[in-house]
């Protein structure tokens, strides 16, 4: 069996050294000499809290710690009373004598407090190895450090690994084999110390294993997702610390690391389509041991195979709704978002900070449920953040395989073309991520710093999150984030919460403040504007998948009940009754509401989409619904589909209908990027037919320079199938950035009636394109079918001196120098 982490207080005759202890020999109390050999004499003031003040000392453990290896143990101790200056030490491998840096043989992991201090706040943590008072620095990390703290450290063989909170901050190896534990410091004023100390010795046995029949597995082309029942360690284990996903690289033959989990599901977004992967998946308690590896494969589905799932606002999607409304008529994805706060910068410039919600976070495989709106701080499905950057790996060895954009809407945008570092899409977006300099481009030169890493126990851990907003002149808008989940709440910018914004208005102080309680989220600001909210939380008690129950108890969840404003009005939500966490209704401040019906989509493979199919309105709170404006598709010709063909909207007075129609897959893998783009759009008298077609827009796509999909051309037929039908028609070339090159339109005679032509700044300057001002327009023409031509604008740049802006902290004085004249200012 395993050892137990057995509770023993530690007694003095007058008073407690702490509250607890475990150890397996069950030692005597701390003043026994045959147990600790205390250094530093009058400096380890032994009470209610263990101090080493002054010069320091140490209390060294003397009898082996029983167990496979006594050299193989854990030290565990929670901290009180951090101050200045004061420093905390786990001593392992240690010889008798040992004090402190550069006094006898050890292994030591310290925890230095900075002056000033003031908790919780920023720390050194150093890991150093000493061989007869000759120090060498393993590793050294910054950590936020507060009173009551846990640190905890494993040593065993060459590993050493340290958790602060049960998070592992640090692993690494050592060269020292043999030596006692025990915990020293120094400079502790009275109160500060230990109140409590635990040794054990180094657990050998795995957590229970992960079963083949407790994994699932769902996949996309460029997507892995892998679900499996939570494993324990046993009932004397030291406890289940994470899960270790490996997949195989067939060049070495050998299993390499994906990711460490902490959570009992998985997602590799760093896979290719139709290609066949083999994964081993393990256990891992805090000392580091494994369970037997389950081994399995995972073939993704060919690359025209795409996830109908969609959320966000994509800028190649076609959207419908009312205001903040706007559903997704490929996916049926119902997106919602309430304006929140515009913080600004100096030129007028503003970062729009919404509440979002998408209701595309269920999906079934084969009779396998899958739940992907995970709580970020707000609700079931719901956000609020400018946007982010992912990183996914293939091994860690290999480095990041590609980044994923994620917008203000919740859109996704997978960054994998990379150019020495410099990361872009080959979707219908255009932004580069610098990973050298961790910084998000945009193509009219501002960017984004990602000074926000969410980390500890949150759902998104990884993420990266802007810090700094900042245009091309200078003007910055700054943003902090509060600690991860499991981490110190001094460890601020770890999550994707926002704590504070500070903008213009500000004039060095936060413009708006984010503060999260049990029952919800307060908006507030220092600027006088009504841009001040109260986020509302509901619950729901026991989640139940739309499509049916599979074993699995998804547990409760969070969901926002209502939006209140500085005014007090507010928007409400209800959810679905039986307990999905599906919105169905939003009822509005000035009185009606939209209602949504949703229903089940069958894809390729038994693949189940909840989409809506009924949406109703109603204009005051008392007067009655109008509706349903319904959704249908007509995949009769679609056979086995992984997307609709089409998307019917029928009008609720039963006049008027709209369709859109989409590309589907004709089997070329290299036409893979056209699939689910809109091909089609009519628009007629009803939604019967046959029936005539008002007006029929159909769409040409192909790819620029930089490979990225874009509309060349359109046609407009109007009264189609009649003889009085017309028909009119567009093209478009744009250049590498998206920017308009030409365009031509043609009337209804088939002539070309108009053309336009644009040059752009960055177009053989280096300096322009390097400094990513990408769009600013150099010249701008018309012509029409004579060969006359006139000119519509001709724009210089950057022209004479620039004035001295003060140095706030909302401004950045070194992009802002006036020696910088690259900014793309008229």
């Amino acid at each position: 069996m395993k050892g137990r982490l057995a509770v023993l207080g530690l007694v003095c005759a007058t008073a407690g050294f702490g509250q607890y202890s475990y150890d397996y020999s069950k030692r005597p109390v701390i003043q026994d000499s045959a147990r600790w050999n205390t250094n530093g004499g009058s400096n380890v003031n032994i009470s209610d809290v263990l101090t080493f003040s002054g010069a320091g000392g140490s209390l060294i453990d003397l009898p082996a710690i029983s167990g496979t290896n006594s050299s193989d143990y854990e030290v565990k101790s929670t901290l009180a009373g951090l101050s200045s200056g004061s420093t905390f030490i786990h001593f392992h491998r240690a010889s008798s004598g040992t004090v402190q840096a550069g006094s006898g043989s050890y292994v030591s992991v310290e925890l230095a407090v900075p002056f000033p201090y003031a908790s919780p706040g920023p720390a050194t943590l150093n890991i150093n190895q000493s061989v007869g008072g000759s120090v060498a620095t393993l590793g050294s990390l910054m950590v936020t450090a507060t009173s009551g703290m846990v640190l905890r450290t494993v040593i065993w063989g060459t590993s050493l690994w340290v958790y602060i909170n049960d998070v592992q901050v640090w692993a690494g190896t050592v060269t020292a084999s043999a030596g006692n534990p025990g915990v020293g410091g120094y400079g502790m004023p009275a109160g500060a110390g230990f109140v409590a100390v635990a040794l054990g010795h180094h657990d050998v046995l795995p957590t229970y294993d992960v079963y083949r029949s407790n994994l699932r597995s769902s996949s996309t082309p460029t997507q892995v997702l892998l679900q499996w029942a939570g494993v324990t360690d046993d009932t004397n284990g030291v406890g289940l610390w994470a899960y270790v996903l490996s997949r195989l690289d067939p060049a070495t033959g050998l299993y390499s690391q994906v990711q460490t989990l902490l959570q009992a599901d998985a997602v590799d977004n760093s896979v290719q389509a139709a290609t066949q992967y083999s994964y081993s998946l393990t256990a891992l308690d805090f000392h580091g041991n494994a369970s037997v590896p389950l081994l399995f494969t995972v073939t993704t589905p060919p690359a025209q195979a795409v996830d109908p799932r969609r959320t966000g606002l994509k800028t190649s999607g076609v959207y419908w709704g009312g205001g903040a409304e706007q559903i997704d008529m490929l996916s049926g994805n119902v997106h919602f978002s309430v304006p929140l706060i515009r913080p600004q910068g100096r030129t007028g410039w503003t970062v729009p900070v919404d509440l979002i919600y998408d209701s595309q976070f269920w999906r079934q495989d084969a009779g396998n449920n899958w739940k992907f709106g995970s709580v970020q701080g707000f609700g079931l499905g719901w956000k609020i953040q400018a946007g982010s950057v992912t990183p996914y790996y293939t091994q860690w060895y290999n480095g990041v395989d590609h980044y994923v954009f994620t917008d203000n809407t919740g859109a996704e945008y997978r960054l994998d073309v990379n150019t020495n570092g410099i990361w872009s899409s080959a979707e219908s977006i255009y932004v580069w991520f610098d990973a050298n300099a961790n910084q998000l481009h945009f193509k009219d030169g501002s960017f984004w710093v990602m000074g926000c890493t969410s980390g500890g126990t949150n759902n998104d851990a990884g993420s990266m999150y802007p810090t700094v907003i900042e245009d091309s002149n200078g003007n910055k808008v700054l943003v902090s984030y509060v600690a991860g989940g499991g981490l110190p709440a001094g460890q601020t910018n770890t999550s994707s919460k926002i704590a504070s914004i500070e903008d213009v208005r500000g004039k060095g102080f936060a413009s708006y403040t984010f503060t999260y309680g049990p029952t919800g989220v307060t908006i507030g600001n220092s600027i006088g504007t009504p841009e001040v909210w109260t986020l509302n939380y509901g619950s729901i008690p026991a989640m139940n998948p739309p499509f049916g129950a599979d074993g699995v108890a998804w547990g409760g969840a969070t969901t926002v009940a209502s939006v209140t404003g500085a005014m007090g009005t507010s928007h409400t939500f209800t959810y679905d009754a039986s307990g999905s966490g599906e919105l169905t209704r939003v009822d509005f401040p000035d009185g009606g509401h939209i209602r949504w019906v949703y229903g089940t989509a069958t894809y390729s493979g038994s693949r189940l989409l909840r989409e809506v199919v009924q949406r109703y309105v109603a204009n005051s709170g008392s007067a009655a619904e109008w509706g349903p404006y319904a959704f249908t598709h007509d995949d009769s010709g679609n056979t086995n589909p992984t997307i609709h063909a089409n998307t019917t909207l029928l009008d609720a007075s039963g006049v008027g209908a709209k369709t859109w129609k989409f590309t589907l897959p004709d089997g070329n893998a290299g036409h893979a990027w056209k699939v689910g783009l809109v091909s089609d759009f009519l628009q007629k008298s009803s939604a019967a037919v046959p029936t005539a077609v008002l007006t029929h827009d159909s769409y040409v796509w192909s790819l620029n320079s930089s490979s990225i999909p874009y509309v060349s051309g359109s046609t407009t037929v109007l009264d189609e199938g009649t003889a009085g039908a017309k028909t009119m028609s567009a093209t478009m070339a744009v250049d590498g950035y998206g920017n308009s090159l030409s365009q031509s339109v043609t009337d209804y005679a088939g002539t070309v009636v108009r053309t336009w032509a644009s040059s752009y700044l960055h177009t053989g300057n280096t300096a322009y394109a390097n400094a990513y001002l990408r769009n600013r327009v150099v010249s701008s023409s018309v012509a029409d079918n004579s060969s006359n031509t006139v000119t519509l604008a001709t724009n210089t740049y950057d022209a004479g001196s620039l004035a001295w802006v003060n140095s706030a902290a909302e401004f950045d004085p070194v992009q802002g120098a006036i020696s910088n004249h690259v900014r793309g200012n008229v």
